[in-house]
């Protein structure tokens, strides 16, 4: 059975009103926070895949940045066609990768650290941040 979770927010609408009084210092503080944790998950990511013959499996792992007014997103992905396989496996009973060195660990393990700079970044503008993520 897989496991599932679910993230509640009390005070969402709330939070984003602060958010958009937050000055241009802050929100760039947040978007350097989120541009440095996707760019560590790649690397970890690169770092951790076998080179193969063309090299195509590491040059594939990208991020790409979406920058707003408020914020930013970063999307860490590969662009090699085979990188599923490594990821997930196969139907023919590869298994996946050994668990440190998927791209999926080193997002996980980088967005956690990511929220929690973050939090103390509101929390140093005076914000209160509750909960866990």
């Amino acid at each position: 059975m897989a496991k599932t979770s679910a993230v509640q927010w009390d005070g969402l609408d709330e939070l984003k009103a602060a958010l958009r009084q937050l000055p241009n210092d802050l929100r760039d503080e947040g978007r350097r926070i989120v541009s440095e944790a996707a760019e560590a998950a790649r690397q970890a990511t690169v770092a951790g895949y076998p080179e193969g013959p063309t090299g195509n499996l590491r040059k594939g792992v990208v991020v790409k940045e979406q920058p707003s007014a408020y914020g930013m997103i970063a999307l860490l992905f590969s662009r090699a066609p085979h990188a599923h396989l490594y990821e997930y496996g196969t139907a023919r009973g590869m298994p996946p990768a050994p668990h440190p060195n998927r791209l999926g660990t080193h997002a996980g393990r980088e967005r956690r650290k990511m929220y929690d700079e973050l939090r103390a970044l509101l929390e140093s503008h005076g914000l209160e941040v509750s909960g866990d993520v």
